[in-house]
């Protein structure tokens, strides 16, 4: 579907996050179109691990349940967009040229998921999920908190975990449980 498309020039198409984190270190795309399902980890787990690569590319989650509480979790991931697969093939490919232009294309968040997510997160959490939110860069979080990257990374995982095993207060506002590592 993408051939062809102007501005968008595919790399390639694989199956797993290891073929995906392979041939992103390989061909160094500008952008990596994630499907939120893969058989070996999901898309966010895969945003967060190419978003602290070297040479990170832009990301952007493909899902059937692009809903709210994945674009709080993809912001949390890293990633730069969410586009949901019922998305007519010409939204795709608007949102990926957005992507890859520099915008950031999550879905605004309600005041209740809002709500619902900061009062299940410890204290310390809310800005680092405020700041990721408004599209702060990481190392800017890490010196305005004064922290090493190295102990933000390891609280994005520590906040994905969380908010995935948590159940919602708000009915419909997430799909099917993945695991994260």
């Amino acid at each position: 579907m993408l051939d062809g498309e102007d501005g968008l020039e595919p790399v390639a198409a694989v199956a797993t996050g290891r073929q995906a984190l392979r041939l992103a270190s390989e061909a160094r795309p500008d952008l990596v179109l994630l499907d939120y399902h893969l058989p070996d980890e999901d898309g966010l787990s895969l945003a967060l691990r190419l978003g602290t690569s070297a040479c990170p590319p832009r990301t952007l989650i493909y899902s059937a349940f692009a809903d709210e509480m994945l674009a709080l979790l993809a912001a949390v991931a890293g990633a730069h967009g969410l586009v949901s697969k019922a998305a007519l093939a010409e939204e795709l490919c608007d949102v990926l040229r957005a992507v890859a232009g520099g915008e950031t294309m999550l879905p605004a968040l309600t005041p209740a998921v809002m709500e619902a997510t900061a009062s299940g997160l410890d204290t310390d959490d809310l800005p680092v999920v405020g700041m990721l939110l408004h599209g702060t860069p990481a190392a800017e979080i890490a010196a305005t908190l004064n922290v090493s990257e190295d102990w933000l990374i390891a609280r994005r995982w520590a906040i994905l975990r969380h908010l995935r095993r948590r159940p919602s207060r708000l009915d419909g506002m997430r799909g099917p449980a993945q695991s994260i590592p």
